[in-house]
């Protein structure tokens, strides 16, 4: 993330005007361009030098990192070339992870290249997946590539390359016989044929032929050699299947031997990681490279290969083949089960991707081959989840049937007699070590609790137990069966005073709901499915004859139990990770649905096990009283009373927080509540207007500031104006058809103090009417065009729907462009590149993705030819919301208003061509809307106003003045170098993106919180409510240990930045490089997560039927349409609910047209010739797939 957003915008007007409206978004194309800047040669010599010091020296426990040989910091290119044909695994995972490591290490390039060299098992499908997967790894190649990029340039290597110099040959052996040979040392029959007979056969191969396909092409190294993969190798061999990208235009596919080293070297990779498995092919590697002098022209590299040893995990199998059987087979449920060592399979079951980076940073680079545990792994990954994961309470119901697990019973009832009605306990903090996870809503105590069978075995009359969350209670009483002698009911009084916790049983427990008396009290608990997996096989290391399928576990590798659960998991997301206390720790696979009215039964919540790195089986938590021995001696337990005392303490608490989570019903109380207390606006007195606050105001100001300069630069060359906000009516009058649409929201004036009027003045709520009559008075001659203005200036249209800021106002603040050209051609190449601007301010600055498309002709700019926009999707709502438009007027206006010139050629009256473009702060609305959450705004790095906050914490009432004089000379010693306030100070700032240049010093808009009549805690929450995009807290400990620890707003990871002193030098201050970098990276990642959303949203609909079913799952819908206004109309009346909702933002309203994507669905979702309108009353034929959906 530059300083300067033109190097993302290179070529962007360009590409915008192109004719077929093409996104500038990078995407993976049929041929992707490779690196094309030379790159330095290494050494040629294939034994590799002394090994030197570790890449990295820092005190995470790692393995060592050797440095790569002949590497040079920033000239490093390595290479992730996975083949399209299955998931990747996590042996791919290292793969992967372990070139990322030398990508950042040295400051280098990181390729991602396609394999696709074998059509029979290549497809599409699986390249999509890869890339999910790698994107889920957030490794970030700079690069991406398909070896059937330089198919043409292979083939050309083999016939000129290889065999006109004699260096291989075409041999029509049997298969078999060839390996046989190979075995043998045996020289094939065709070995020595001609130059001629090669070259005929080869022709053959290119052909596809008969003949040709019994055909394949060899190296001709050495038959005799003591290395097999030196005899005389395959390099190139007919295949007739058609390739999924070249279709069939090749029918000779290079062999994988051959294409490495080719591509590597074509591509400037000059390292080529591969596991120990290839040893024998690294002489191989380096014959190709010699024998076809590789490394010897320009754009050329010699890459060194090296190893790396191979994961191996117990009990698992990495194989593809056998990956493929367990899903063909049916034994698990997908590619995704996790029980699949699969990179979707580890991370469904609850892995962490930092716990994968920090297991494969363990292994180093070593080459030592080991079947390593499962164990190591999920231990890493418990440290990770311990500190984010939020503790809940759920009891044992029933166990399944799996074959180790004890028989449970369902849980008993305690009477707490002297409880006489059901209250709540406040203060229970979510996790006791984290309190950025906030606090628990809903701890209801009551008069009968309930708790785990194998608990109430542990009670004893007259001794007290810990009931966890609320405090002892001294047991009185314990009812058994007469028969069985099992416990029936516990009697118990409570004894919150008595705050002894040492030598008491503790337990989890859960408040008993009485549907008939206290539904409106208490809340629901709810069903929980537990579910928890083993291996697949049961064999720790199988040998290399085991036949795996011997050694199947599949039948006891998964089991469920059957929950109770608290009130709170009822709001749990998929993907979320909590610890039910005393149990272990959960991901949420699937969320818990109320009763439904069809279905007559309500869905429970379906939660995984996460191993927590223990060897003993996860049964073990389910029929024992667990303890967790480390979590006991840290984690406090909070403890309340059934009074609060308001003396107990005197600091003045103040309410901070929201009190409507994001997800609840009430989305819009939400924004209002996230707006005011964000301190984004104020509400006036005026309905429908508001205060837009500074906080708010700075994001439109970092708006304005980079697309004021972008317009006023080539090619636009745009100047700004200001014409006055009063509009005549003679003025409106003019243009009936394009004030039609406005009409009922203009606002008049019609009186002076208490004198009316001669003629009502309107005030713009476009300036169209306002400006073109200057323009006619400006314009005489074609000389005089192009005229490009632009305004910055507020208008008024009177809502009468149910105002929300920014998103629906009576009076907004907006940018409105108005341009007029002599052609057609002109003019429609800027509407593009204006809208191109508008897409780059949502994707860039606001990490917001949108949809660019034309309007239909119904929801056009009125009086206009047609309407470009960009459309942005709210997730949390599943409505779209236009972001801005860029309209063709053509002539219209312009006869209108009179606006012509004299024709340079026939010198006759020619009207102008106009457009116009706006956007509005309805986008600081979006931006709220896809990006906060229910801790309040979250605002991407570069529209915030303050990117980093430095809090300092650890301060106490005896910690000495010396000690706190250090720490604030610390903290602002930290926020002046990240602001370069100690730099020369000079007026040229541009604060549009996360750094600044000046004086070649980065610089960051930071800013320190050195009250003292507010807590460290309080500050948290305060600056997370307002959206800063990162926080530092800085401590006494964290200056003995020279460090702060940095926690990210949008996902609430920690990390500690060491406390670097300031370069001597003059160059850049790696603190503050360290700081930007993460910065950058909020930045992408937020953008990931909205567009990700977007994506899984905006689903292909051919079925009318289906339509009003996708519109209920919150989806935009891609329809084939016609484009006739009426049937727009149809489809949005068939599709609204009628329910009497009066609200038409309600989830009842119909779907209405966003845009025609200027992107349409490809490949088998291509528009067919067939295909007709989607309304059933149509029958006309579909011009296009239109986005539907609901909208605001």
């Amino acid at each position: 993330m530059s300083n300067a957003p033109e190097k993302d915008l290179a070529g962007l007007e360009q590409q915008l005007a192109a004719p077929d409206l093409q996104n500038t978004n990078a995407k993976i194309q049929g041929s992707t361009s490779v690196l094309k800047s030379k790159k330095t040669e290494t050494k040629k010599n294939e034994k590799a030098p002394k090994q030197q010091k570790s890449v990295e020296d820092n005190s995470k426990q790692q393995g060592k990192f050797v440095e790569l040989p002949g590497a040079e910091m920033g000239k490093v290119v390595v290479r992730f070339p996975p083949e399209a044909s299955g998931y990747l695994h996590i042996g791919h995972a290292k793969a992967a992870l372990l070139n990322q490591h030398y990508q950042l290490a040295f400051n280098g390039r990181l390729i991602m290249r396609f394999d696709d060299t074998n059509p029979a098992k290549e497809k599409e499908d699986f390249e999509k997946v890869i890339l999910e997967d790698v994107e889920m790894l957030k490794i970030k190649p700079d690069i991406f590539t398909y070896t059937s990029d330089h198919f043409d340039k292979m083939l050309d290597i083999c016939e000129n390359g290889m065999l006109k110099e004699g260096l291989a040959y075409v041999d029509d052996t049997d298969g078999d016989k060839i390996r046989l040979e190979r075995e043998q040392r045996i020289d094939s029959i065709n070995r020595n044929n001609s130059i001629e007979k090669n070259l005929e056969l080869w022709k053959q191969m290119v052909l596809g032929t008969e003949i040709g396909i019994k055909c394949c092409v060899r190296a001709k190294i050495d038959m005799q050699s003591a290395n097999g993969c030196l005899r005389d190798p395959t390099i190139y061999r007919c295949k007739p299947e058609s390739h999924p990208r070249t279709g069939d235009k090749y029918k000779v596919y290079p062999c994988y031997d051959l294409a490495c080293p080719i591509i590597d070297s074509l591509e400037g990779v000059t390292h080529c990681l591969r596991t120990t498995e290839y040893t024998d092919r690294d002489a191989q590697y380096y014959w190709f490279c010699d024998a076809l002098k590789l490394g010897t022209r320009s754009n050329e590299t010699r890459p060194y290969v090296w190893s790396y040893s191979r994961l191996n995990m117990t009990n698992t199998v990495l194989s593809k083949r056998k990956l493929t059987w367990f899903v063909e087979q049916g034994h698990v449920d997908g590619w995704d089960d996790p029980r699949m060592p699969t990179v979707r399979g580890v991370f469904r079951r609850g892995m962490q991707v930092e716990a994968l980076k920090q297991f494969i940073v363990a292994q180093g680079s070593s080459r030592t081959v080991t079947a390593m545990q499962w164990d190591k792994i999920w231990s890493l990954n418990r440290s990770i989840v311990d500190s984010i994961a939020p503790r809940h309470t759920a009891l044992l119901l029933s166990n399944s049937n799996k074959e180790n697990v004890v028989l449970s019973y369902p849980p008993v009832e305690v009477v707490v007699e002297n409880v006489e009605k059901p209250y709540k306990i406040d203060n229970v903090p979510k996790h006791p070590k984290n309190s950025q996870l906030g606090l628990k809503n809903c701890v209801w105590a009551a008069p009968t609790i309930l708790i785990n069978y194998s608990d109430a075995e542990l009670l004893e009359v007259g001794r007290r137990a810990t009931f966890i969350n609320w405090g002892n209670l001294l047991i009185t009483r314990i009812e058994r069966n007469q028969n069985n002698n099992k416990i029936e009911r516990i009697h118990a009084v409570s004894d919150l005073e008595n705050t002894d916790f040492k030598s008491t049983v503790k337990v989890t427990w859960l408040p008993k709901t009485d549907y008939s008396e206290s539904e409106e009290v208490l809340p629901i608990l709810v069903p929980v499915v537990c579910v928890y997996f083993d291996h697949l096989i049961s064999k720790a290391v199988l040998a290399k004859d085991d036949d795996f399928k011997q050694y199947l576990n599949t039948e006891n590798s998964r089991w469920e139990l059957q929950m109770i659960g608290d009130s709170e998991l009822k709001d749990l997301k998929k993907g979320d990770v909590i610890q039910l206390q005393r149990r272990g720790y959960f991901i949420c696979d699937s969320t818990y649905q109320p009763y439904n009215i069809h279905t007559g039964k309500e869905t429970p919540l379906v939660l995984f096990n996460i191993p927590d790195g223990h060897t003993k089986s996860e049964t073990s938590i389910t029929t024992s009283n667990f303890k967790d021995k480390k979590s006991k001696k840290k984690e406090s337990i909070a403890v309340a009373t059934t009074k609060t005392s308001d003396s107990a303490n005197t600091k003045k608490v103040t309410k901070l927080g929201l009190e409507v989570l994001k997800i609840s019903e009430n989305l819009g109380e939400w924004y209002s509540q996230v707006l005011v207390k964000g301190e984004m606006i104020e509400y006036y007195d005026v309905s429908g207007c508001y205060v837009l606050r500074p906080w708010a105001y700075r994001i439109w100001e970092l708006i304005q500031e980079w697309f004021d300069a972008r317009i006023k630069r080539k090619p636009l060359n745009i100047r700004n104006c200001y014409f006055p906000m009063f509009v005549s009516q003679g003025a409106l009058e003019r243009e009936k058809e394009h004030i039609a649409d406005f009409a009922p929201e203009v606002a008049w004036v019609t009186k002076s103090g208490e004198t009316d009027l001669a003629e009502p003045i309107a005030i713009r709520p476009t300036s169209e009417t306002g400006m073109y009559p200057a323009f006619a008075k400006w314009i005489q001659s074609y000389r005089d065009l192009p005229l490009k203005l632009n305004q910055w200036n507020s208008v008024v249209r009177w809502e009468f729907k149910h105002p929300q800021p920014f998103l629906r106002t009576r009076e907004f603040l907006w940018q409105e462009g108005h341009n007029a050209y002599a052609t057609r051609e002109e003019a429609e190449r800027d509407v593009l590149i204006t809208l191109g601007y508008y897409e780059y301010v949502y994707k860039n600055m606001l990490a917001v993705p949108v949809i660019k498309g034309k309007k239909t002709e119904k929801e056009k700019f009125a009086g206009g030819i047609f309407t470009t926009t960009c459309e942005a999707y709210v997730a949390s709502s599943g409505r779209a919301i236009q972001g801005a438009t860029s309209h063709y007027l053509g002539t219209n206006f312009a006869k209108m208003f009179d606006v012509h010139f004299e024709h340079p050629d026939t010198h006759e009256k020619s009207f102008v061509h106009q457009i116009s473009f706006g956007m509005t702060t309805r986008t600081i609305g979006v931006m709220v809307m896809v990006h906060g959450d229910d801790r309040g705004l979250v605002l991407p790095p570069r529209v915030a106003s303050i990117q980093v906050i430095i809090v300092p914490c650890g301060v106490g009432v005896s910690t000495a003045n010396e000690v706190k004089d250090n720490l604030t000379r610390t903290c602002l010693d930290v926020c002046n170098r990240l602001k370069g306030d100690s730099l020369i100070e000079t007026d040229d700032e541009n604060d549009n993106s996360v750094i600044q240049h000046r004086n070649s010093s980065l610089m960051i808009r930071a800013d320190t919180d050195l009250r003292d009549n507010y807590s460290p805690g309080w500050k948290f929450n305060h600056w997370e409510l307002k959206g800063v995009p990162l926080r530092l807290e800085i401590g006494p400990k964290d200056l003995d240990r020279n460090q702060m620890v940095a926690v990210r707003r949008d996902n609430g990871d920690k990390l500690t930045i060491p406390l670097e002193g300031r370069p001597n030098d003059g160059g850049n201050d790696k603190m503050v490089v360290r700081i930007t970098e993460l910065l950058n990276q909020i930045q992408q990642d937020m953008y990931n997560k909205a567009e990700q959303e977007m994506k899984e949203n905006v689903v292909i609909c051919r079925k009318w039927s289906e339509c009003a079913a996708q519109l209920a799952a919150k989806h935009l819908l891609l329809i084939p349409f016609c484009g006739r206004p009426i049937c727009e109309d149809n489809i949005k009346r068939d599709t609204t609910l009628d329910d009497g909702t009066a609200d038409v933002g309600a989830s009842t309203m119909g779907a209405k047209s966003l845009c025609v994507p200027f992107e349409q669905p490809k490949g088998a979702d291509i528009l067919k010739s067939n295909d007709q309108c989607i309304h059933p009353e149509c029958g006309q034929p579909a011009g296009s797939f239109t986005l539907f959906g609901r909208s605001y």
